[in-house]
């Protein structure tokens, strides 16, 4: 476990369709400051390792990357190994609603096979029919046992939340990140069936807000050292010995 506060899902950037939604490094840093949230995860908007890698050289060690890539690019899994490997990214990051593609397709082996060859783990957008269902994360984690898969947003609310919660108890190497999901209780149940150690606080700046997110885990009815692994413990041991070095 770890003292440490990480957000485990945030963003710099901004997307055509949403231009009045942005947010840039030192605004995120801002707001870690603000909030107390000592590192965080980031992915540019716009896809890609650049604006990402960008952002990461701008925090100076405070934030850590996702290379957001769409499996439909050939040149992908080795976009990845490069990022990974030369310019320390932490994981990647897929959209299936954005890039157009079931979760659990076969298009996007390739990138899962070098993300577990890499041991890395691997960020699902969940929560937009018909793409990114919770159950079709669960196949895909059980096709690639050997690679930690993040459920973002819990399936979201209002109802794919109930296939959140079977998908991780089905599939034990789920891990479900908590931004979107408003109900206290949705969480609180999650902590009891499959452990604090498999939730992961993230706040989707700038869709979503940091300071709110924090709360809405402060407020848990858990104990303060399940808390812990929410707010940090979780994602850091996913992440081991290769956030140290970074």
């Amino acid at each position: 476990m770890t003292d440490l506060v990480v957000d485990g899902h945030c963003h710099v950037g901004s997307l055509r369709s949403t231009p009045f939604i942005r947010l840039d490094t030192a605004g995120l840093l801002a707001k870690m400051n603000q909030n107390g949230v000592d590192r965080a995860v980031v992915t540019d908007l716009s896809g890609g390792v650049e604006g990402t890698s960008r952002a990461v050289r701008e925090a100076q060690g405070r934030l850590w990357g996702f290379a957001l890539l769409d499996p439909w690019d050939p040149e992908a899994p080795e976009v990845l190994e490069r990022a990974v490997t030369r310019e320390g990214f932490m994981g990647l990051k897929l959209h299936p609603g954005i890039h157009g593609f079931f979760a659990n397709a076969a298009v996007v082996d390739p990138l899962l096979r070098a993300a577990q060859r890499l041991d890395v783990p691997v960020y699902v957008h969940s929560g937009t029919p018909p793409h990114s269902l919770p159950l079709q994360i669960a196949d895909l984690a059980e096709r690639f046992p050997g690679c930690a898969i993040i459920m973002g947003h819990m399936g979201l609310y209002p109802s794919l939340w109930i296939d959140a919660l079977r998908a991780a108890e089905k599939a034990p190497n789920v891990f479900l990140e908590t931004s979107c999901m408003p109900v206290y209780r949705v969480i609180e149940r999650a902590v009891e069936l499959v452990g604090a150690d498999r939730v992961i606080f993230g706040s989707d700046e700038p869709y979503g807000l940091m300071a709110a997110e924090l709360s809405k885990i402060r407020g848990l009815r858990v104990s303060e050292r399940e808390k812990d692994f929410i707010l940090g413990g979780t994602l850091m041991g996913l992440l081991q010995g290769r956030a140290g070095a970074h």
